[in-house]
């Protein structure tokens, strides 16, 4: 009886699938670049933004080399070994900036929003600028009980004035507006 299928066999099988995979992907991410909007525009980065693209690269690049590609696999097991990643983690303690903005006109009215933080069950990270909700009332350190907030607020304004501006996204909270010209 001849065996197939040896683990060997499969291996190289794997490797070619994979090289073929990488190659179309190279040429599609090619292609893609050319119709980029800012193709022909000279690097108007910051040294910050220079760093953080540094960074990750960095990321990217350990990511692909430790052979954990989960974006091959079933989605929720893909997604599980995704979130964490180094990668994921650092990208989802970035500043989200306009390309990741709320979206009022798609959402619930601002003041209901505002209004879901009256519940007692709703905290804030100040230093995060969160807003999370634990409804066994055991938060994390840091996090604060929204109507305890409102009730010590002493700054300026109320705390659903502080939330409001938190929410909207303003001309003084965009350090360049190059791309609004």
């Amino acid at each position: 009886m001849e065996r197939r299928g040896s683990s060997m066999e499969l291996n190289e099988i794997d490797k070619k699938d994979r090289e073929e995979y990488f190659s179309q992907r190279d040429t599609i991410v090619s292609k893609d670049k050319q119709d980029y909007f800012v193709v022909d525009v000279d690097d108007l980065s910051t040294e910050n933004e220079l760093k953080a693209e540094a960074k990750l690269q960095e990321l990217k690049r350990q990511l692909s080399r430790s052979g954990k590609l989960f974006f091959l696999e079933e989605f929720y097991v893909g997604k599980e070994k995704a979130e964490s990643s180094e990668l994921y983690k650092w990208l989802y303690e970035m500043p989200k900036g306009g390309l990741l903005h709320y979206h009022l006109t798609a959402s619930a009215p601002l003041e209901f929003l505002i209004s879901l933080t009256k519940e007692d069950i709703v905290y804030y990270n100040i230093i995060k600028n969160k807003i999370v909700i634990y409804p066994a009332g055991e938060p994390d350190e840091g996090y604060v009980q929204c109507n305890e907030i409102r009730k010590e607020w002493t700054m300026e304004g109320t705390f659903d004035d502080f939330l409001r501006q938190k929410i909207l996204l303003n001309s003084k909270d965009v350090s360049s507006q190059d791309s609004n010209q």
